[in-house]
């Protein structure tokens, strides 16, 4: 047992050197990269022996890695933002959200108040419906963290159409508005670009979620011309 384990820190001792060595070259290569640039073909050509060629050959294969890598994050940053980027899904729900569809929720006093363990990691569609009679379309998950995802079934950024989230599975909702595709765990989050209209002051205990009536009654501000 005490060999492995001093096999074990050798060998954790030895990555650690070399991912050492490799950010140590990463920062010399940028940090030299200007005079370099200037430089290399008259010295790769007169003055470079064999090892200083591998060198800067594996010097600019390193710099061509980086900067594939940091293309390939922006495109994916852009493409999961991007409107009408929705993967092709068949069947999908296309109609107007606000045909009201989903479980009634049920208000005990100034809560409406809902099993936790019914709520999974996909979109659960509930109604409240106000003491004026507006009906409000609320989405209820649980994200894959386990925390709670509360928010009112409407674009943020919708002003006049009647046009909401609907889930085609695997996690995620797509916005009607703006094609947008985001994560079940990204209901209601302040900083993401696209998401349902937040719900505050919801929480979870012993076993039951608590919407307050309050924040559902004014969320009616967002259907009083569509009921």
């Amino acid at each position: 047992m005490k060999k492995m384990k001093e096999v074990l820190l050798k060998i954790i001792k030895g990555i650690k050197t070399i991912f050492g060595l490799l950010f140590s070259r990463i920062i010399y290569f940028f940090k030299t990269l200007p005079k370099k640039l200037k430089e290399f073909p008259n010295d790769f050509r007169y003055k470079f022996n064999k090892k200083q060629r591998i060198i800067a050959i594996i010097d600019i294969l390193l710099f061509i890695a980086i900067i594939i890598l940091i293309i390939v994050l922006i495109v994916n940053g852009i493409k999961k933002n991007k409107p009408g980027t929705a993967p092709d899904y068949t069947e999908v729900q296309t109609e107007s959200v606000y045909d009201f569809t989903g479980d009634e929720l049920e208000v005990d006093d100034k809560f409406a108040v809902i099993d936790a363990s019914a709520i999974d990691d996909e979109a659960n569609f509930f109604i409240y419906t106000a003491e004026n009679g507006i009906k409000v379309p609320v989405i209820v998950a649980h994200a894959q963290d386990g925390t709670l995802r509360v928010g009112i079934n409407r674009c943020r950024h919708d002003r006049e159409e009647e046009l909401g989230y609907f889930a085609p599975g695997l996690g995620v909702l797509i916005c009607q508005k703006t094609g947008y595709v985001i994560a079940i765990g990204e209901i209601g989050l302040a900083d993401v670009l696209c998401t349902p209209i937040p719900l505050s002051r919801c929480r979870e205990a012993d076993g039951k979620i608590y919407i307050p009536v309050l924040e559902l009654e004014k969320a009616t501000q967002y259907f009083s011309d569509m009921n």
